[in-house]
């Protein structure tokens, strides 16, 4: 999660050498590591105290702790809330081997705490949003490809509910399968446009599509570009197109079931076909 640095000024007397700063911080005087930020903090992933901070020493009596962000630091998923500034801080009671502690006026005072007025800094800011992987419905013919709608979001507030997060780019881990096949469209009869089989999408068509059509991973302005191959005539229905994504955009798609799901949407070929009764028809040339 970050770096941060305390400093031992503790100058202690030697009989063999006189005035030497002595340097006796280890992992066991160190107590109450705590992290604290603007929302329910997930402190799991974290290493454990025997090992973190890691100390070192950096003569005359100052040393270094560095914390480590172990698999990651997360804010823990609960009802739906606007973006808002992670603000968070790691504090820790800084004690020597033989009971000298830190002492002073916060934040240099135990609990030393590191951070300034708005946290620890973060390498692409601060913002939390609080996001979720949507699969929407799509309906075409089964003689053209179905672009359907797979996208990242996030809440933006109240009022605007949840909206496509144009800054992510980075997200990996989503693989697609397809199930729930209707009418007479059956496995093996529609695929994804990807870069082959099984692509990035895990169900990859076995040809290459174009780059402008295929589906990419991570997305480009929260978008993953899913289209799915046309399955040709004759051969109308449905399937359901299920994503599974990491942990932290699962929704609670099934309000019937405790806890979030993996999103899943449905792509449709060729079930609603338009008005057949014409009264009257013609070409021009």
């Amino acid at each position: 999660m970050a770096s941060v640095a305390a400093t031992d000024q503790f100058v202690r007397k030697s009989p063999a050498t006189g005035n030497t700063p002595l340097l006796q911080l280890t992992n066991s005087t160190l107590t109450g590591r705590s992290y604290t930020g603007a929302a329910a903090l997930d402190t799991s992933g974290l290493p454990a105290t025997a090992t973190d901070p890691a100390i070192a020493s950096l003569g005359a009596g100052v040393a270094s702790l560095t914390f480590s962000s172990g698999s990651g630091l997360r804010f823990s998923k609960g009802a739906a809330q606007a973006p808002f500034a992670a603000n968070i801080h790691v504090a820790i009671n800084v004690i020597d081997a033989d009971g000298v502690v830190a002492v002073g006026a916060a934040p240099l005072g135990n609990p030393v705490t590191f951070g300034t007025a708005a946290g620890i800094a973060f390498d692409s800011g601060s913002e939390i949003r609080y996001g979720r992987m949507r699969v929407g419905t799509a309906v075409g013919s089964e003689r053209v490809d179905l672009p359907v709608p797979l996208r990242a979001e996030y809440f933006a507030s109240t009022s605007a509910g949840f909206v496509t997060n144009g800054s992510d780019a980075c997200t990996t881990g989503v693989a697609l399968a397809f199930s729930g096949y209707t009418e007479n469209l059956n496995a093996g009869e529609t695929c994804v446009r990807d870069s082959g089989a099984p692509g990035g999408s895990g169900i990859g068509c076995a040809a290459a599509a174009a780059l402008p059509i295929r589906y990419r991973e991570p997305p480009v302005g929260g978008d993953f570009n899913l289209r799915l191959a046309a399955p040709g005539a004759g051969n109308q229905g449905s399937v359901v197109i299920t994503a599974t994504v990491p942990t932290w955009l699962m929704f609670d798609w099934n309000a019937g079931a405790a806890g979030d799901e993996n999103p899943a949407g449905q792509g449709t070929f060729g079930i609603f076909g338009g008005e057949q009764r014409q009264i009257y028809t013609r070409e021009i040339y």
